[in-house]
């Protein structure tokens, strides 16, 4: 799985060389990062990372980029993502790039991909079929072939509530934009993913496009569940941004600022790995992520005894007690740690070793 996503980074530094951010509110640079994971979602690692900082001739100037070919157009860089993606991973079975409606862009569903490369795209645009039809319109006519739970939660009050989605599927034949009449049509397969009897006024809905065939209900959860991976890029962001505190850099030099997001992505991946190895490979011997001073650090600290080898900590293990370290209480009903009980965590555990280092 390549999920791919953008996200600014507002920097407060007097530095030269920062651009406009969106709707110019701000002065920054722009990150375009592409997170690698296994078929399950757990993070395998960070595997492009484009970084610019705007223009800021060219704020407020759609129009103009709107007749550029797509190559000069900063929406290029999804396109340069599943290249970099394919050259990178050539030797494996199956790529799939995941993105969201940004990425919905006629010439990235079109562009010729190596055999091993495949679309899963959530759609923004009502694109014509060949007939002329409405693509969505079309799937609509389709039977539901599969249903699920999801749960959802509500910000406001803090309850979770089930809502029940059904999935429909269809194959469709898209034709190009009226102007972009040289780009060839295509097939693809359209995903309808949408809440059913819902109370509120918006029901839930997806709108994926998927270059793979979907035929069949289990497909059409397994894929539906692929897309849902997308958001491990979000958390990635929320890391570097929140949890690593980029943006409070006052860095001077932009050559800086550009080295400073390379290695604080490297420390938010590594928080992203340890959270979901933990969770699905909890049984692998701690070490394989952490050093063998931070496992018996975070032991002592919490037995008030060395850790011995016999008996190593498991990942689960060295997580729930780093976590503990932030204040994560751990009672049965309490679920497993988060991401910020544990980068608050780590924190306190890098100022022990770093003590006991120099002591």
């Amino acid at each position: 799985m390549c999920i791919q996503d953008t996200t600014n980074i507002a920097f407060d530094s007097s530095s030269e060389g920062l651009g406009y951010l969106d709707h110019g509110r701000g002065r920054g640079l722009m990150s375009h990062n592409i997170l690698a994971t296994d078929a399950n979602g757990c993070p395998l690692g960070l595997l492009s990372q484009h970084i610019w900082a705007r223009d800021e001739k060219d704020m407020g100037k759609a129009r103009d980029r709107q007749q550029k070919p797509i190559i000069e157009k900063e929406s290029y860089r999804w396109i340069q993502g599943i290249k970099d993606c394919e050259s990178l991973l050539s030797g494996c079975k199956k790529i799939i790039t995941i993105a969201d409606r940004e990425a919905d862009i006629y010439e990235l569903l079109s562009m010729r991909r190596a055999a091993n490369s495949e679309l899963l795209i959530r759609a923004t645009y009502d694109r014509k079929t060949l007939l002329g039809n409405s693509m969505w319109k079309e799937v609509e006519q389709e039977e539901v072939i599969a249903e699920f739970n999801l749960e959802v939660g509500s910000a406001a009050s803090g309850e979770t509530k089930v809502a029940r989605m059904t999935i429909r599927a269809g194959q469709l034949l898209i034709a190009p934009p009226t102007n972009k009449p040289s780009l060839p049509a295509m097939q693809v397969y359209g995903l309808l993913v949408r809440e059913e009897n819902a109370e509120r006024s918006k029901p839930l809905e997806w709108r994926l496009i998927s270059s793979m065939q979907v035929s069949d209900g289990q497909t059409a959860i397994q894929t539906v569940t692929w897309y849902s991976f997308r958001w491990r890029i979000e958390r990635f962001h929320y890391v570097l941004k929140s949890g690593c505190k980029l943006e409070y850099l006052q860095l001077r030099s932009i050559e800086g600022l550009r080295k400073a997001v390379l290695m604080y992505s490297l420390s938010a991946f590594k928080l992203m790995q340890l959270l979901y190895e933990s969770k699905t490979n909890p049984d692998q011997p701690s070490t394989n992520f952490l050093s063998q001073q931070e496992c018996d650090t975070v032991y002592y600290y919490h037995h008030k005894v060395k850790l011995y080898q016999k008996d190593p900590l498991t990942l689960k293990q060295a997580v729930w007690m780093i976590a503990k370290m932030a204040g994560y209480i751990g009672r049965n009903n309490d679920g497993p740690p988060g991401i910020k009980n544990l980068w608050e965590g780590l924190k306190k555990l890098n100022t022990i070793v770093e003590f006991l280092q120099n002591d």
